[in-house]
């Protein structure tokens, strides 16, 4: 490998490997053994830079699994290397080597990102420029892997997209996909996890009741959702600083004129904390919805409705039918309008 010529050292990582060789005469070797498949990144590191605002930065890198007594790495580089080794190993090459224009992009940013924090030139602007690319990025990554889990022969690999991706939106999709993995329960301790998830998942389902809650009103008094039972009810769950919030609620207020009085409700619940109650208050005037029902117990992200709704940030919602089942997540503008039309028929 013509790369191995510029670096001494070779790294092995993961979230329980830190392991490093020296290369010799072009080569190297690690020897070791885990008790399962696992993914690593083999790799060097930049040693150009010594800036404490900078980590240290990987300047070529390449992921692969230990799952094989013998692995053979060949080519020019780590990043376009053959890997001979197992079927796990061709399934995660694709991956590798059909992702690698998103992968490319995101490192180039990286690198034209820290390369300014070390000269001191990184404006705010930027910063923030940069959140957003890198947040653009991992939605675009987390599309393509899912496309590619869905369309390529299912190994260990598939396993851990599972793990990393499962949620409520594709609960149903995935549990069936999990259950014809080869060997899915080697790894007791994922196969427990994963299972665990589904039963939590499955919980908020498309098609799924949603769980009852009883929470207080901008006036004090006990309000539960079974109390809406025959209502088409859209749950919305916000904060009067979350921006992208605020941003919805003029939609929402357009949707609620429209269909106020045809069995509609919002239901409003805020993970505002008790000391910015006045600024919950506030947000709820400044935004004219006091027609909603407005609900919050002012403990924030430590409300026990965060994670009995598995609210993984802000904005978030869920549309339920007249009998309580969901319906719809997330939906916005045209889409929740058709879905309400659907229901009102």
């Amino acid at each position: 490998m013509e790369e191995l010529k510029s670096h001494h050292k070779v790294y092995l990582i993961s979230p329980n490997i830190n392991d490093s060789t020296t290369v010799e005469d072009g080569k190297f070797k690690f020897v070791g053994t885990v008790d399962r498949p696992t993914l690593v990144t083999l790799g060097f590191f930049d040693t150009t830079i010594n800036n404490s605002l900078a980590p240290p930065r990987l300047l070529s890198f390449r992921q692969l699994y230990l799952s094989t007594s013998r692995i053979s790495i060949k080519g020019g580089t780590l990043n376009n290397a053959i890997i001979e080794a197992d079927k796990l190993n061709s399934i995660y090459s694709k991956y590798w080597f059909e992702s690698d224009s998103l992968r490319t992009l995101a490192a180039q940013r990286d690198k034209e990102y820290f390369d300014k924090i070390v000269k001191g030139i990184l404006t705010d602007d930027e910063a923030l420029e940069h959140q957003e690319q890198f947040q653009n990025f991992i939605k675009k990554h987390e599309a393509f892997d899912i496309n590619f889990l869905e369309n390529n022969d299912l190994t260990q690999f598939s396993d851990d997209l599972i793990d990393r991706y499962l949620n409520q939106y594709n609960v149903i999709k995935f549990k069936k996909l999990y259950e014809i993995i080869p060997d899915n329960s080697i790894d007791t301790d994922q196969d427990s996890r994963i299972k665990s998830k589904i039963s939590r998942f499955e919980k908020l389902a498309y098609g799924a009741i949603a769980p009852n809650f009883t929470l207080l009103d901008t006036l004090g008094r006990e309000v539960s959702l079974e109390q809406f039972r025959g209502k088409i009810i859209l749950l919305e769950f916000w904060a009067s600083w979350c921006i992208p919030c605020r941003k919805e609620n003029p939609i929402y207020l357009d949707i609620y004129k429209k269909y106020k009085g045809k069995n509609f409700e919002i239901l409003a619940i805020s993970f505002n904390k008790d000391n910015e109650k006045a600024e919950w208050l506030k947000a709820i005037r400044d935004d004219k919805t006091q027609e909603w029902v407005h609900l919050s117990d002012l403990k924030g992200y430590q409300s026990p409705i965060y994670k009995l709704y598995e609210i993984g940030g802000l904005p978030h919602s869920y549309l339920l039918d007249a009998n309580g089942v969901i319906v719809g997540h997330n939906l916005k503008g045209k889409d929740l309008e058709d879905k309400l039309m659907l229901l009102q028929n």
